[in-house]
């Protein structure tokens, strides 16, 4: 019996006339882990909001369980056992873990009662989380969780809903290698206990290793569902989700066009920092280089000290001793049109959600925008004509109105151009993009090296620095433990020491 089966779904942004799923018939069963893959904006995100009552469509139909299905809101899904992990989990950072965990929680008794006993509940929570190996610091205030804590908090939230259909997006952006494995592991526990899961995800490999079904939309219709089988390949995926050889000439020419400058004696320096976190994450002396004209990347798991490194970088954790400077100056002395900022909680750190695509594209440019102390028309139409972002909609939109992957495109094309950065810090460079989207960003940063920025990536996605980095410092209880040079880059080694499976040197 099929679980849940759609009709010529199809839904439009009424803000904007975007047609984001275009009649789209699928049928999703029981017992499988089905994936759903398409380039940034091709509908998929949508798709699976549209299944959980998160929106509801325009036309078409839904049956579950060969019943008609009508969803007037999350929680319709949720009480039919449709729940979504968002792609940006969205915890009340005020409220503590096992808090966030609970509220509308309808699924268990001890969960659930009237008057909420703190000590009981946060125990069964606890209790219930446990049977699927995910430990939390359920005590805490949400705001305090690093990004995989918090992708792990809102699966958590949603396993204990006990979903029938559990519709999960871009679900291991954050996770390390080893949590990779343990979250597909859960995944396929459910699975087999008869859960109908979906995955949306950009990564190829994971559909490949871990899934049974993929299904890929191209601008918001259908074109690919069918089992994985063994004559499914990476490269046969690509040219479904792209429709052409697209990402094959990306990679050929951003192979050619690389050629980056030998590291100079400047750039960014980070010299005996002494810092910490309010999670007991500390740097104690550390040292660090990233040089003009390279690519220098940070890896390791964020509670390694990662995401402390990242915040150091840009001022929000004042370091208690040590200098940071870059060519010579202190590094809060730096203009913000001269620095680049990815950050990796995008969503929290690299927009401001309540004002319109314009004003969150003029951040960096602000400075050259105003003359004489007012801000100027005449500047401004100049600038947006150099925008290197294609926006699909008006510039006075909400920022809100674009998808996620337009959201990254925008931070990537106000931090890395117009004007163009002397010293970049990207954190998490690949999360939630699809191929070519990538290589473009992979490009861009060789260009900017090229042309003698400083450019230092961190990020917990070995795969990632492997492609993207000149060389690679491994992070590991805050301390730098290794150092690869690419001409010695070995993938096994760098997980090894990522993962500190053995001593290292």
């Amino acid at each position: 019996m099929l679980v849940l089966s759609l009709e010529k779904l199809t839904f439009t942004f009424p803000e904007n006339g975007i047609t984001a799923v275009d009649e789209v018939s699928l049928q999703f069963e029981p017992g499988k882990i089905h994936a759903l893959l398409g380039e940034n904006g091709a509908g998929k995100s949508t798709l699976a909001r549209l299944c959980t009552g998160h929106l509801q469509p325009d036309s078409g139909l839904m049956r579950y369980n060969n019943e008609l299905l009508t969803l007037q809101s999350a929680a319709d899904g949720i009480r039919q056992g449709l729940v979504l992990v968002p792609q940006h989990p969205q915890l009340s950072a005020e409220l503590t873990v096992w808090e966030n965990l609970v509220i509308g929680l309808h699924t268990a008794k001890q969960l659930s009662a009237s008057v909420i006993m703190p000590e009981r509940t946060a125990a069964a929570v606890q209790e219930a989380l446990a049977v699927y190996g995910i430990s939390l610091p359920l005590a805490q205030k949400a705001g305090t969780l690093d990004t995989s804590q918090l992708h792990w908090a809102a699966i958590g939230e949603a396993l204990l809903k006990k979903p029938s259909v559990f519709c999960l997006d871009e679900p291991s952006a954050s996770f390390s290698p080893q949590e990779i494995t343990q979250l597909y592991g859960i995944l396929r526990r459910l699975a087999d206990q008869g859960v109908c899961v979906i995955v949306v995800t950009h990564r190829i490999q994971e559909v490949l290793a871990f899934m049974n079904t993929v299904h890929i939309l191209r601008n918001g219709k259908t074109v690919r569902s069918c089992p994985i089988t063994p004559g499914i390949t990476a490269e046969t995926l690509l040219e479904d989700i792209f429709g052409s050889k697209a990402v094959e000439d990306a990679e050929v020419h951003t192979g050619e066009a690389y050629s980056a400058k030998p590291p100079s004696a400047e750039g960014l320096v980070l010299s005996h920092i002494a810092a910490v976190n309010g999670k007991g994450i500390r740097f104690s002396d550390f040292s660090l280089a990233a040089p003009c004209g390279s690519i220098t990347g940070v890896v390791g798991i964020k509670k390694q000290g990662l995401e402390l490194l990242e915040y150091v970088l840009v001022n929000t954790i004042t370091s208690d001793r040590g200098t940071l400077t870059f060519n010579g100056q202190p590094l809060t002395h730096i203009p913000r049109k001269d620095y680049a900022y990815i950050p990796s909680k995008r969503m929290r750190n690299g927009i401001a959600d309540r004002y319109s695509i314009a004003k969150n594209l003029y951040i960096r440019a602000r400075a050259l925008l105003y003359r004489y102390g007012i801000f100027s028309k005449k500047a401004v139409t100049a600038w947006q004509r150099r925008c290197s972002f294609d926006i699909p909609r008006s510039w006075n939109d909400s920022v809100l109105s674009l998808s996620g992957g337009m959201i990254q495109k925008l931070i990537f094309s106000r931090e890395l151009d117009n004007p163009e950065p002397k010293l970049v810090i990207c954190a998490e460079p690949y999360w939630g993009l699809d191929r070519k989207v990538q290589l473009v960003l992979l490009q861009r940063l060789r260009t900017l090296a090229a042309n003698g920025a400083a450019v230092i990536v961190l990020t917990s996605d070995a795969d990632a620095a492997l492609e993207t980095c000149d060389r690679i410092h491994v992070l590991y209880r805050g301390a730098v433990i290794r150092c690869m040079e690419r001409s010695a880059y070995n993938r096994s080694a760098l997980i090894t020491a990522m993962m500190q499976a053995t001593a290292h040197e």
